[in-house]
């Protein structure tokens, strides 16, 4: 069965709760998602700060072989830094093993043989699917439609661009993490998680969509 991108990338995003759930205590789940989440923002806006520069200096090719080449780079760093699970980091007490312990889920080992037509049938799944489309949506086209908007309709050089396109990557940045925080302190006062889940994906979609009209 051939699988859309979307569909890919919500499945891809569904193994982020195991590593999540192993290593974040319940109370600081949401604040380690908006950390680890954090890279594609920042990310997003070291590039849109740069590329403009690097393309006027050395041509559009060099773009890609200097990030290409920085990928390679962290990518070693992280091979060597990265560890399976807390219990094997040479560096965790003893007291945050017993702090994770203590507020780990149970995570079912065992693989179970899921016919994906009942999981596109499954309304949690489409709720994914639909959430990470409009997602995508607002993200692919503030990346590669804002940049040439500045240029070509307000008429700014193309480093000038990339720095005013930058603004909702910052925004994102900051928005998501002080979210987060805030997600963690309604769980922690006893908010139900799914209620606050949902809300604040409702809030997070809708308010994005109101800054297309």
């Amino acid at each position: 069965m051939t699988l859309t991108k979307d569909t890919l990338a919500v499945l891809r995003r569904s193994y982020l709760r195991k590593p999540i759930v192993k290593e974040a205590a319940k109370s600081e789940r949401s604040r380690a998602v908006a950390f680890m989440v954090s890279g594609i923002p920042l990310d997003t806006l070291f590039a849109l700060t740069t590329t403009g520069f690097i393309i006027e200096k050395w041509g559009w090719e060099s773009v890609f072989y200097l990030f290409g080449g920085l990928g390679l780079v962290f990518a070693l760093v992280w091979f060597n830094r990265i560890h399976n699970g807390p219990k094997s980091h040479p560096q965790i007490s003893d007291n945050e093993l017993n702090l994770l312990s203590e507020s780990q889920d149970i995570i079912a080992s065992h693989s179970q043989n899921i016919k994906w037509y009942q999981l596109l049938k499954h309304k949690p799944a489409i709720a994914l699917i639909t959430n990470h489309f409009c997602s995508n949506w607002g993200f692919y086209v503030l990346l590669s439609w804002l940049p040439s908007y500045f240029k070509t309709v307000q008429g700014v050089n193309l480093t000038s661009a990339g720095f005013y396109a930058a603004a909702p990557w910052l925004t994102m940045f900051l928005v998501s993490n002080i979210s987060a925080w805030v997600a963690d302190k309604l769980i922690v006062n006893g908010t139900e998680i799914t209620f606050v889940r949902k809300s604040f994906q409702i809030i997070g979609l809708l308010g994005s969509a109101l800054f297309f009209f």
